[in-house]
């Protein structure tokens, strides 16, 4: 509190009160000076200026990421720079860690999304709510392939054995035929040596 002659002064955060000297000012209900006109008295409530803040969240890679065990980057942009606080990143309703403090205007964190589709956003939280607002960030929609596209290569590799195995099957009965094929071969030449045998004996045994 100052006085002078003229004016009595007294800042109280963002309230400035001013009083005409000789008016009544009271202080712990205990007036200062004799009583003042209403009309004598100037009050002005001066309101903290509260900055706006905007949040712009990245994602590398670029969607659609390759499978499950890809790595995803997200970034979060803050403008103003200057602004102190936090960055929560969030999948839909689903928090993925902890608030990340931003630095510089920038919060950076790095997730593994499982397969399929995702809301990805950045909410920025200040430290001092007098000074800077929050803002939360345009959802990113982000695709994770994998999920099916596997079950489809499975159930090829799958069809694909059953077929391999088919053929070599075949492969094998045929090997095992053509093996049946010279035996039977075989069994007739030893037949007709035997009788070309019999044969020459009787010829002998005829002449003789």
């Amino acid at each position: 509190m100052r006085e002078n002659k003229r004016l009595t002064r007294l800042t109280l955060g963002t309230l400035v009160v001013t009083v005409v000297t000789g008016a009544a000012l009271l202080i712990g209900g205990v007036a200062s000076a004799a009583p003042l006109p209403l009309s004598s008295v100037a009050t002005t409530m001066q309101a903290a200026e509260v900055a706006a803040t905007t949040t712009v969240l990245a994602v590398s890679p670029v969607s659609p990421a390759g499978d499950p065990s890809t790595v995803e980057t997200l970034t979060a942009t803050l403008t103003p720079a200057s602004a102190a606080g936090s960055m929560q990143f969030s999948d839909g309703d689903t928090a993925l860690g902890d608030p990340v403090p931003v630095t510089g205007g920038t919060a950076t964190t790095t997730v593994t999304l499982s397969s399929g589709e995702h809301s990805l956003t950045a909410v920025f939280t200040p430290d001092d709510a007098t000074a800077f607002s929050e803002s939360t960030s345009d959802t990113v929609d982000y695709t994770v392939n994998g999920g099916h596209r596997s079950q489809h290569s499975t159930g090829g590799d799958k069809r694909g054995t059953k077929a391999n195995r088919g053929l070599f099957g075949g492969i094998q009965g045929g090997r095992d035929l053509f093996g049946a094929l010279k035996g039977i071969l075989g069994g007739h030449r030893g037949i007709l040596g035997g009788l070309e045998g019999f044969l020459g004996n009787l010829g002998s045994t005829v002449r003789h």
